[in-house]
């Protein structure tokens, strides 16, 4: 660190420099150093009303609608979100508006040694960052997103939420969450607290029975979709794809359960909220000018099997008579066979694997090697995303065909970077 310049005043390029120094990709489980270093600053956790919101597949999409309602209602509002795809200021906002490179960097400088003596992680550090800003915002209510699971997650250190939200449970890390669907459920079920209110999304039998004896024990009121709520009519979600629907449903549920606490949101701007949102990454359409060529992109973070197969349905109903080609990256902790599953359902398309930057990527050969043994035939291998964008733009042209980016928020990202966006 000798030589990173360390002062209030430094660039925001310098603050980065302090944040990477963390290590983007560490992990360390347990809230006891988040907590020390949040209380050393006179908890200013404590000094926002929170919605969390966790869940395998749609948080960050609930967390955009439960936002943007809230934020058209006249209230003060904070957003904390993880992964970035280009910038790291993507995970704090506040007001529909990242948070700006002054007030990142300024944060950064400020509490850096103070991160750095509680042994702090990458994510911990931006947490606590995150936590004092919307504090200093007086932010009258702040939406937060888990990074990973829910019980051990840095943002679970706050007063007992509003609403715990639970989105959807499937496999995902499982090698740190647990083997199976109700040991996962257990895990994103430590953000339910006692005598608050719990609401979820569709949910496979197992978990929905952990959920239901969490949320019981604890006191909270539950509202489960398809039993206690369902897919509101006359409401067209701001993102696309079907899975919306029930994302949307969620969110609206959410922002009317607050009714427990006499905050009443009138139902046009629910719609207004639910209607205007959008989010980066999540089946975002682009036409891009490439190598002498307009491409029609879309981008979509989906990095599970069951997010994928969500994702071809909508390609499907949307893209129903275009060619499709799909540049995939994905991280080696994924569950490779599961998704090779759900790529095999989809005739027609021509898969371009690639290699990420990021040291967690899934090695092209191994993916390839499972695809092709699953049946996949239609497959190119790309060391890097600059060659799998190539390849795929001497397959397409806007009028006839689609690149998709899908695998992983790197994946999304890397393709960004090349094309401009």
């Amino acid at each position: 660190m000798a030589n990173l310049k360390l002062n209030r005043q430094g660039s925001y390029e310098s603050a980065l420099k302090l944040l990477d120094s963390f290590g983007l990709y560490s992990m360390k489980f347990g809230l006891v150093r988040i907590r020390g270093a949040l209380k050393e600053l006179g908890n200013p956790e404590r000094r926002f009303k929170a919605i969390h919101i966790a869940g395998s597949n749609g948080k960050g999409s609930v967390c955009a609608y439960v936002s943007n309602v809230l934020f058209h209602s006249g209230f003060n509002v904070g957003l904390y979100t993880s992964p970035h795809i280009l910038d790291v200021r993507e995970r704090v906002a506040y007001n529909n508006c990242v948070i700006t490179k002054n007030e990142f960097a300024a944060l950064v400088f400020k509490y850096y040694r103070h991160a750095k003596k509680w042994y702090l992680t990458y994510f911990e550090f931006l947490t606590l960052l995150a936590f004092v800003y919307y504090a200093e915002k007086q932010a009258d209510f702040v939406v937060l997103e888990t990074g990973l699971g829910g019980r051990l997650d840095a943002t679970n250190v706050i007063t007992p939420p509003l609403v715990a939200v639970i989105t959807s449970i499937s496999y995902e890390h499982t090698y740190l969450l647990g083997n199976t669907l109700s040991a996962i459920a257990k895990e994103k079920a430590g953000i339910i607290k006692r005598g608050g209110i719990t609401v979820t999304g569709a949910l496979p039998s197992d978990a929905a029975k952990v959920i239901k004896r969490i949320a019981k024990k604890l006191g909270n009121d539950l509202y489960i979709f398809d039993k206690d709520f369902g897919v509101v009519h006359g409401v067209v979600p701001g993102i696309k794809g079907d899975v919306q629907k029930i994302n949307a449903a969620v969110a609206v549920k959410t922002i009317n359960a607050l009714e427990k606490y006499n905050i009443i949101i009138p139902q046009n701007i629910i719609k207004h909220g639910i209607e205007s949102a959008s989010i980066p990454g999540r089946f975002e359409e682009k036409v891009v000018g490439y190598r002498h060529k307009k491409i029609r992109f879309v981008f979509d973070i989906s990095h599970n099997s069951d997010a994928l197969g969500m994702l071809m349905q909508a390609l499907e109903k949307f893209y129903k008579n275009k060619k499709k080609v799909i540049i995939f990256g994905v991280l080696k902790d994924k569950d490779i066979e599961r998704i090779g599953d759900v790529l095999l359902k989809n005739n027609g398309v021509k898969y371009i694997l690639c290699n990420l930057k990021t040291p967690r990527s899934a090695d092209v050969n191994e993916v390839a090697k499972v695809l092709y043994r699953k049946g996949i035939r239609d497959i190119v291998i790309s060391d890097n995303i600059e060659d799998a964008v190539y390849a795929a733009a001497g397959k397409c042209y806007v009028k006839n065909a689609v690149v998709v980016v899908t695998g992983s928020f790197y994946t999304v990202a890397e393709v960004k970077e090349l094309v401009g966006i």
